[in-house]
């Protein structure tokens, strides 16, 4: 059985409060306070912000919701999915 690390959002959202991240927000001022905190991403591995982040295309973040919706897009694995 794959055990799956869920736990990414709880992580990102620590680093978020002790960064004082406010959103709206742009993703270079983002990177620039919080960018080289080191988060959980697995159970055994941890990685900067920036480096979680490298591969989001949005550069503005207008909400909270936004921000996690870019991150969750970006890092989304669903195995033995089927196209519609």
């Amino acid at each position: 059985m794959t055990k799956i690390f869920l736990a990414n959002d709880h992580f990102i959202l620590r680093a978020l409060d002790r960064a004082g991240i406010t959103f709206p927000i742009g993703k270079q001022e983002l990177l620039s306070r919080m960018g080289k905190m080191e988060i959980q991403v697995d159970y055994d591995k941890k990685q900067s912000v920036s480096g979680y982040m490298q591969n989001v295309d949005l550069d503005h973040f207008e909400t909270k919701a936004q921000f996690f919706c870019a991150l969750t897009g970006h890092h989304a694995v669903f195995k033995n999915a089927h196209p519609a």
